[in-house]
């Protein structure tokens, strides 16, 4: 049951207070503002009728393609500084442990040198 046609109905889109005879909805639905629909081809834009006309999935896909490109170079660029200060501290840490080595082996042969001294004696 569509119910009579000259029933006072809501505009069932979201946001429109329009309320129109049963028989001029579809008229009005098709022309709503408040109208919104995902895209059919599937590329996830939400579509009203003033977007509808101009709207290229390609070229709207080819957008968010771009953008996220260049998230992902910046990304790349800040991950290769961060590496480059990580191998340039690791350089250091490694000269750092050679000195600390050869300073171990030097008082290592110290005390070797004194205990023979100490032997002798």
């Amino acid at each position: 049951s569509t119910g009579c046609l000259f029933e006072r109905t809501a505009c069932p889109h979201e946001g429109c207070s329009a309320i129109v005879l049963r028989r001029e909805l579809e008229g009005h639905m098709g022309r709503c503002e408040h109208w919104r629909q995902p895209c059919q081809m599937g590329c996830g834009t939400v579509l009203s009728h003033q977007t509808q006309a101009q709207h290229n999935c390609y070229r709207q896909l080819r957008r968010e393609y771009e953008a996220q490109q260049q998230t992902h170079r910046a990304i790349a660029t800040t991950l290769q500084k961060k590496m480059k200060k990580m191998q340039s501290t690791m350089v250091q840490m490694k000269r750092q442990l050679g000195l600390i080595c050869e300073s171990l082996e030097v008082m290592d042969n110290q005390e070797e040198g004194e205990g023979e001294d100490a032997g002798e004696g």
